[in-house]
């Protein structure tokens, strides 16, 4: 979002004309704070205030694609007992975490945040959009591991919670599903007022981690290509082309039916695990992709059923695989890159 204009005071019809003069642009209105209307291709498409015929303190923001359909899918209701609306809130939140801890301990304490904010949603009715979190293991006065979670979170809710609430309930559950002593440590927290709580989305647990050794496997592709990037670059251009020849509706509709947040990391699970299955020495029992800043983290869980080669030897040439899998993947459209990738090998031979 970009301030492009702003007005003390303003007609109603001059904040027309000037949209209309910044062409294929997509815009935002506020007047006197409030959310106004949004507007493309110089019209506008959608209202939240009627703001009357003389407007004051009137900004107007450009917004990327990705911004203007949040506006334009978002909504502003009253809330009873308020003379404001609120910003405008979305009907459905899908948990975003951002995670950075030790590999041996990523996939335990992942799906351990998801119970955790699937717990706060059903309890508080707080619906936490997007996490971010480094985790680290320390040792206490009573000689015990203490796993400490430090970072901050966006939610919404119908009602106000205290972070120090939320970061004990947050602690408990993660607690629970790890074994660890556990403290969440917010040092941010965005909380969203709401009139009615969204739906929360949170993405399917992934394979049951029966834990074991950890084996790095050297991909060393960071910085080469980015999966994700590349999958948005396209999504945008998509956007824009259905933004010149749709009607809003028939975008908004559109939208919907396809996936416009990242990569297609089921499939990506489904190539690995079929090419990684090849391997004589090691049983592979599960895939898991994860997306991340530089591309896709991947885990693989297996058991080692062969002393013919060494772990290094297995972890090389499953770097090697890996690599020629990210070929055949943009050869079948689904553009992907490794950043990083470790074997949990959950049995082991010796």
């Amino acid at each position: 979002m970009r301030a492009v204009k702003s007005f003390d005071v303003v007609s109603r019809d001059e904040v027309l004309r000037f949209v209309g003069s910044m062409g294929n642009r997509l815009l935002l209105c506020r007047v006197s704070g409030r959310e106004a209307f949004l507007a493309a291709n110089g019209k506008i498409v959608r209202e939240y205030i009627d703001p009357g015929e003389v407007l004051k303190d009137v900004e107007v923001f450009e917004l990327d694609k990705f911004e203007f359909l949040d506006y334009l899918e978002m909504e502003s209701p009253r809330v009873a007992g308020e003379t404001d609306r609120q910003r405008p809130r979305p009907k459905r939140v899908e948990f975003a975490p951002v995670l950075e801890a030790p590999n041996d301990l990523y996939l335990r304490i992942e799906e351990a945040l998801k119970k955790a904010v699937l717990n706060v949603y059903k309890r508080f009715g707080v619906a936490v959009e997007t996490a971010k979190v480094k985790a680290s293991l320390t040792y206490g006065v009573t000689g015990r591991d203490i796993l400490i979670l430090r970072g901050s979170l966006k939610a919404y809710g119908t009602e106000e919670i205290g972070k120090n609430e939320l970061a004990g309930m947050l602690s408990r559950v993660i607690s629970q599903e790890t074994g660890f002593e556990v403290r969440v440590i917010l040092t941010e927290m965005e909380f969203i007022r709401v009139p009615s709580k969204p739906i929360l989305r949170v993405e399917a647990s992934g394979p049951s981690i029966r834990g074991g050794r950890v084996v790095e496997i050297p991909v060393g592709s960071k910085g080469r290509f980015f999966g994700r990037r590349i999958r948005k670059e396209r999504i945008e251009a998509e956007v824009e082309k259905l933004l010149r020849e749709s009607g809003v509706s028939e975008l908004a509709l559109k939208l919907k039916e396809g996936n416009p947040t990242g990569t297609n990391e089921r499939a990506i699970e489904g190539m690995v695990l079929e090419r990684v299955s090849s391997l004589k020495e090691i049983e592979v029992r599960w895939v898991r992709v994860i997306p991340d800043g530089n591309g896709l983290r991947l885990a693989i869980g297996a058991a080692r059923r062969s002393r013919s080669r060494s772990e290094n030897d297995i972890a090389k040439e499953l770097a090697s695989l890996i690599k020629s899998l990210e070929g055949e993947g943009r050869a079948k459209g689904i553009p992907f890159s490794v950043s990083s990738a470790f074997m949990i090998l959950e049995d082991d031979i010796y």
